[in-house]
């Protein structure tokens, strides 16, 4: 039974964590949208949105993979 509920907690945690980090994740990236809807029209803007891109799917990434809690 204690095996169950602590499986069973460990989930919750990872859920929970999880919910925690991308928050601000999330945030960044509904503040960031203006941006990436004008900087494509300007010069070299093309460059500016793909790291912006690439830093928000890093922090998405490096979030779940850091949030895995080996069983």
């Amino acid at each position: 039974m204690y095996h169950v509920l602590a499986r069973h907690l460990a989930a919750c945690q990872r859920t929970a964590l999880v919910a925690l980090i991308l928050c601000p994740i999330i945030l960044v990236t509904a503040a960031v949208m203006p941006a990436l809807t004008i900087l494509p029209f300007l010069s070299n803007g093309h460059e500016r949105v793909t790291g912006i891109i690439l830093q928000l799917r890093r922090w998405s990434q490096s979030a779940l993979e850091h949030s895995h809690t080996p069983q």
